[in-house]
């Protein structure tokens, strides 16, 4: 359920009370409007915590691993438009620069864990504009992988992988393949680099 709130003095009482209790640490502006998203679950800020060690661990130690980072394409003014990606790669050539408290311009790779009432391919048309490389979806609710990337102005799904399918999503930003894995129990993603046999394994459920 979706909730508006035109009294800028509520709207504004809300917003002081999630700074003062952390909570609008997910929180992000689209356009100038104001986005409080659902908590994410354990699973959820457990599988975006094992995702971000295993880029450190897998990636040159030039790239930069970010969570919970904001970025935007505004240099002044920033926080009227801004996306908090659950992990964010920059690569040491990426044209952006880090603002401290956000970066100013797009990332390489991000990871978006999709949870229920979220709106994270919303955000597709966002990180197309600042020029984000390749956008990789995890879905929780029904347990896929999508790797999409950017296509002159638009992203586009380079493909989506189910538990047990053979599906190996390549990138052409990281040196990285993703793959779905599933046993008796769970299911799990598969990071490993493609010029040798490291690998990291992510537990799903």
């Amino acid at each position: 359920m979706s909730v508006l709130v035109f009294d800028p003095y509520f709207a504004e009482m809300i917003k002081r009370e999630r700074t003062r209790t952390g909570a609008d640490r997910f929180d992000e502006v689209w356009d100038g409007v104001y986005v409080m998203s659902p908590p994410p679950n354990f699973d959820h800020q457990r599988i975006s915590r094992m995702l971000a060690n295993a880029f450190e661990h897998l990636l040159d130690k030039k790239s930069t691993v970010a969570q919970e980072f904001a970025i935007s394409e505004r240099e002044e003014d920033w926080t009227n438009n801004y996306r908090v990606p659950d992990v964010s790669v920059f690569l040491p050539e990426n044209p952006g620069v880090n603002r401290k408290t956000y970066w100013y311009g797009g990332a390489d790779f991000v990871v978006e864990i999709a949870s229920p009432g979220d709106r994270t391919r919303e955000k597709l048309p966002f990180y197309a504009k600042v020029k984000t490389r390749e956008v990789l979806i995890v879905d929780l609710e029904d347990p896929a992988i999508e790797l999409h990337r950017l296509d002159e102005s638009e992203h586009k799904l380079v493909g989506r992988a189910i538990p047990g399918s053979r599906t190996k999503l390549e990138s052409a930003v990281l040196p990285l393949r993703f793959t779905l894995k599933k046993n008796r129990s769970n299911a799990s993603i598969e990071v490993s680099r493609l010029d040798d046999d490291q690998k990291w394994l992510v537990k799903m459920t």
